[in-house]
C-alpha cells in the first residue's frame, strides 16, 4: 500500500511538472504575440470598418463607399453574434526596394468566411479566401490560425479590404500583419503550446488508465472518457483540431464543437455523480440529473436547431455550467464528502477560464491571447485538479480501509469463532440465494419448464456436441392453435391452465436428455439430441395426437390443438439460430395448411 501511495505521488508530481512547463512555455510566448509592431519597412495606416447588414455587398460596391468607413477605436474589433458582414480597410505601403511577401494572420480561427482583397496602386486586384467553413487542407496557408498571404512590389502602396462574416460564432477580428519570419515564429510557438497541451492530456489519460486498471472504479472510466472530448472541444475552438487533427473536414470545428461540448458536460456530470455519490444526496442529485438532460440536449442541438442558436446555448452553458458544478461540489463537501475539495477547485479554475473566454467572446473584455486560450487553460487546470481529486479519493479510501482492517483485526482477536460462524452462515446463504436466483432466471414461472434463456444456454451446448460427434439432433417448434380465442373467450387464468396442461402432456413423452422450453406466449421448443428427423416427426405426431385428446378448455370441454414444425441438423443448418428459424418456418406452413398438423423443414422435406 505504501508503494502504491509512492507511485501516486510520483505521477502527481510528474503532472505538476508538466503543467509548470506549460506555464513557462506560455509565459515565453505571450510577450511576442501581443506585440503591436509590424514588419520592418512596411507602413500601415489606420484601421477602418464598414458594416454590411445584408452581407451582400461586392468589392466594387464597397470601393464606391470609401467615405462611409469609420475608424476602429478599439484594439480588437468584436461584433458579437452578428449576421452582418464587416469590411475592414487598411492602407499599406512597402518602403523596401524589393518585393515583400506579407501575411495577414487572423488569430480567431472560428470566423466562418474571411476574404482579403488587395487593391494595388495600378488597380490590380488580388483575392485570398479562407475561413472556418473551408477545410484546413484547402486553405491558402496551413496552421491553427487563418493566414491570408499576399505580395507587394518594391515601393508599392495598396489598400487591403478584409471581409469577415460568421454563420454562428462571434465576429471577433484580432489580426496581425506579419512577414514570413514572424509568421513562422508565431506558428512554431502555437505548435509548441499545443504539443504541451497534448502531452498534458495524454499524461492524465495514461495516469488515470493505470489507476482504473488497479481499482476498476466507475468514476475513473467517466474521467478518461471526458478527457478526449474536452481536448476535442478545446482544439475545435483554438484551431488546432481543424488544422492538424481533421484537416479534411469542417464539421468538427463548427457543429462538432457544440456536440463535443455537450458530451464533455455530460461526462463530467456523470463523473460528478459517481465521484461525489450524489445519488445519496437527494435534491442535489436531482439537479445533477437535470444538468445531464440539458447536456444531452446540447449535444444533439445541432440536429434540431440552427447552428447559431446551438452555439449561443453552448456559450450560455460555458458561463453557467462550472458555477452549478461548483455549487454541487460545495454542497457535497458540506455533507461530509471531503474529496470534493479538489473537485471544487477544479470547477473554479474551469469557471475562471471559461468566464474569461466568454467575456472576450461577447466583447466585455478586449482581445488578449491569454483570454482567448482561457478555456484551454481552465479546462487543463480542471483536468489536473480532478485527477488530484481522484488521487485524494484513493487516499481517503485507503485510510478508511486501514481503519476498517484495524477494527476487524481487533474484533477478530476477541470473537474469532463467532465471526467465522457468521461468515460461514452468510456465505452459505449467499450461495444458496445465488443458485436459487440462477435457477429461477432460467425457468418459466408459469409452466415450470425452461424459459428462452435457460433453453438457449443448454441447447447451444447440445448442438455443439452433436456437431463434434457427428450424431443427429432435431428440434421441434410447436404453437397452440387459436390460443388468443381461448384467452378472449375464457380469460387469461383459463389460458394459463391450458399452457400448464399442454406442458404436462408433452413432458410425459420426453426423454430425460431432451430439452423443453417456452420461447413465447404459446410457443414451445423441443431440442432432441440423438434424434433423427424420422424419429422427431414421429414424436411430433404423437404429441399432436395427445394434445388433441388431453388438453381442453371450458365446460363442456373443447379440445385444444397445436401445430408443429420439425427441423434437424443439415449442411445449411449447423447452428441453433438456423435450426430454430427452419423449425419456425415449418411451423408457419403448418398454420397456413390448416393447423393441427406437423410440417418438416423445406430444405430436406
Amino acid at each position: 500500500m505504501a508503494g502504491h501511495r509512492q507511485t501516486l505521488r510520483k505521477l502527481t508530481l510528474s503532472l505538476l511538472l508538466l503543467v509548470a512547463t506549460f506555464w513557462c512555455v506560455w509565459a515565453g510566448t505571450v510577450t511576442r504575440l501581443d506585440a503591436s509592431g509590424h514588419p520592418e519597412g512596411v507602413l500601415i495606416g489606420q484601421l477602418q470598418v464598414l458594416e454590411d447588414p445584408k452581407a451582400e455587398a461586392t468589392l466594387d460596391k464597397i470601393l464606391g463607399q470609401r467615405q462611409r468607413f469609420r475608424q476602429v477605436v478599439v484594439k480588437t474589433p468584436n461584433y458579437n453574434f452578428s449576421s452582418s458582414a464587416f469590411w475592414f480597410r487598411l492602407t499599406i505601403q512597402n518602403r523596401r526596394d524589393q518585393p515583400i511577401a506579407l501575411f495577414l494572420e487572423e488569430k480567431h480561427p472560428a470566423i466562418d468566411d474571411l476574404t482579403l482583397y488587395v487593391v494595388h496602386s495600378d488597380n490590380r486586384r488580388d483575392t485570398v479566401h479562407s475561413g472556418d467553413r473551408i477545410a484546413a487542407r484547402d486553405r491558402p496557408y496551413p496552421g491553427s490560425t487563418l493566414v491570408l498571404p499576399f505580395l507587394l512590389a518594391a515601393n508599392e502602396s495598396a489598400e487591403l479590404y478584409l471581409r469577415a462574416r460568421s454563420d454562428a460564432g462571434t465576429i471577433m477580428v484580432p489580426f496581425e500583419l506579419l512577414d514570413k519570419h514572424s509568421l513562422e515564429e508565431s506558428l512554431l510557438e502555437a505548435r509548441l503550446f499545443h504539443g504541451v497541451m497534448l502531452g498534458l492530456f495524454l499524461s492524465l489519460f495514461i495516469y488515470n488508465l493505470f489507476v482504473y486498471a488497479l481499482l476498476r472504479e466507475k468514476s475513473y472510466l467517466y474521467y478518461m472518457a471526458y478527457l478526449p472530448f474536452a481536448y476535442l472541444t478545446i482544439t475545435s475552438l483554438d484551431g488546432f483540431g481543424p488544422g492538424v487533427l481533421y484537416p479534411w473536414t469542417t464539421w468538427p470545428g463548427n457543429e462538432g464543437l457544440v456536440v463535443f461540448s455537450g458530451i464533455t458536460f455530460f461526462l463530467i456530470l456523470s463523473f460528478t455523480r459517481a465521484f461525489l455519490r450524489t445519488s445519496e444526496l437527494g435534491g442535489i442529485d436531482r439537479w445533477v440529473k437535470l444538468l445531464i438532460g440539458v447536456s444531452v440536449f446540447l449535444a444533439v442541438s445541432p440536429l434540431v436547431l440552427t447552428i447559431r442558436v446551438a452555439y449561443q446555448i453552448d456559450v450560455l452553458m460555458v458561463f453557467v455550467f462550472p458555477v452549478l458544478c461548483s455549487l454541487v461540489g460545495i454542497a457535497a463537501w458540506r455533507r461530509g464528502r471531503t474529496e470534493a475539495r479538489f473537485y471544487v477547485l477544479g470547477q473554479a479554475a474551469s469557471w475562471v477560464g471559461l468566464l474569461a473566454f466568454g467575456m472576450l467572446i461577447i466583447g466585455a473584455l478586449p482581445y488578449h491571447l491569454l483570454l482567448f486560450e482561457g478555456i484551454s487553460i481552465g479546462i487543463s487546470a480542471d483536468a489536473l485538479l480532478l485527477s488530484l481529486a481522484l488521487a485524494d479519493r484513493i487516499r481517503i479510501l485507503q485510510k478508511a480501509r486501514l481503519l476498517a482492517e484495524d477494527t476487524a483485526r481487533r474484533n477478530l482477536e476477541v470473537r474469532q469463532e463467532e465471526l467465522e460462524r457468521i461468515v460461514a452462515e452468510r456465505t452459505n446463504e449467499l450461495n444458496l440465494a445465488r443458485k436459487k436466483a440462477e435457477f429461477q432466471a432460467t425457468i418459466d414461472s408459469l409452466t415450470g419448464i425452461y424459459n428462452l434463456r435457460g433453453l438457449l444456454e443448454n441447447a447451444e451446448r447440445e448442438v455443439k456436441l452433436a456437431l463434434r460427434s457427428g450424431r443427429p439432433l432435431s428440434v421441434v417448434m410447436l404453437d397452440i392453435d387459436h390460443f388468443k380465442r381461448v384467452n378472449d373467450a375464457y380469460g387469461h387464468a383459463e389460458g394459463d391452465r391450458v399452457l400448464r396442461d399442454l406442458v404436462s402432456s408433452v413432458s410425459r413423452d420426453m426423454r430425460s436428455t431432451d430439452l423443453f422450453g417456452r420461447v413465447g406466449g404459446e410457443e414451445f421448443l423441443l431440442v432432441l439430441p440423438d434424434t433423427s428427423r424420422e424419429s422427431a416427426v414421429q414424436l411430433a405426431e404423437r404429441l399432436r395426437e395427445h394434445i388433441a385428446k388431453e388438453v381442453s378448455v371450458g365446460v363442456p370441454p373443447t379440445f385444444v390443438t397445436a401445430s408443429f414444425g420439425v427441423a434437424w441438423i443439415t449442411e445449411s443448418s449447423r447452428n441453433l439460430d438456423r435450426l430454430q428459424s427452419a423449425a419456425d418456418a415449418a411451423l408457419y406452413r403448418a398454420k397456413q395448411n390448416g393447423r393441427n398438423r406437423v410440417e418438416m423443414a423445406e430444405e430436406t422435406a
